[in-house]
């Protein structure tokens, strides 16, 4: 899935442990039939590639995942940034951040 808007908040790196971190970017869609501010987590290495390149009033895509998990009967979702596109006035969103063209994730093949 795809989430595209412009970034309306970008969160302070939040550090775990030494090998968990997370950031929080919230995106407003300004093409949906009402604007949403929608926010978007990044976590461990696509912090490290997202935090000094982007601006509040940047346009963006963002691939995303629905992460949805049930702790003591309640239930939490997520969304979970895994790629990001930045838009550089008003050209096509080319550059990708976060992705690795070798990076194949859990997939048998």
């Amino acid at each position: 899935m795809e989430l595209e808007g412009k970034i309306v908040k970008i969160m302070d790196v939040e550090t775990f442990s030494e090998k968990f971190k997370k950031q929080v970017v919230v995106i407003e869609q300004t093409e949906a039939m009402y604007d949403k501010e929608v926010p978007v987590e990044f976590v461990n290495k696509g912090v490290d590639e997202i935090s000094s390149t982007l601006e509040v009033g940047q346009q963006v895509k963002v691939g995303i995942n629905l992460c949805g998990r049930e702790w003591e009967g309640r239930y939490f979702v997520n969304i979970r940034g895994w790629r990001l596109f930045k838009d550089q006035e008003g050209a096509p969103i080319p550059e990708a951040v976060g992705e690795s063209k070798n990076d194949h994730g859990d997939l048998p093949f």
